[in-house]
């Protein structure tokens, strides 16, 4: 895959992220893709993440904003800088928060994410 091409599937995944597109995000992932979240806590498989996605959406709204991606010459590994805006749904409390992310791709699938912020609630 080109660096090209992988750094627009990496910001196609934060766009479906920051939308809400459930349906959009699980096509990006591999099946037995790794989550690394930013609470520590590693979690396996496409339907795994498909839970915690949907469970934090719940509770609160977030985007990505000043999102800048960068990728090694092949493509395969990619790091990613931004910005989280969000809102908790029950409190409405209003957020912002410093993150980064680095992702492992192959045969146009992310097969790692691992995420982390400036805050610890996972």
């Amino acid at each position: 895959m080109s660096r090209a091409s992988s750094e627009k599937l990496i910001r196609a995944y934060y766009t479906a992220l920051s939308i809400g597109d459930t349906g959009g995000l699980l096509k990006l992932l591999d099946d037995g893709v790794i989550h690394d979240t930013s609470g520590g806590v590693r979690e396996f498989g496409k339907e795994t993440f498909r839970q915690r996605f949907e469970e934090d959406r719940r509770s609160r709204q977030e985007a990505a904003h000043d999102l800048v991606v960068m990728s090694d010459k092949e493509g395969r590994r990619l790091a990613a800088e931004f910005t989280i805006m969000g809102r908790h749904l029950e409190s409405g409390q209003e957020y912002g928060l410093s993150g980064g992310a680095f992702f492992l791709i192959d045969e146009r699938k992310i097969l790692r994410v691992t995420e982390y912020r400036n805050d610890t609630s996972g």
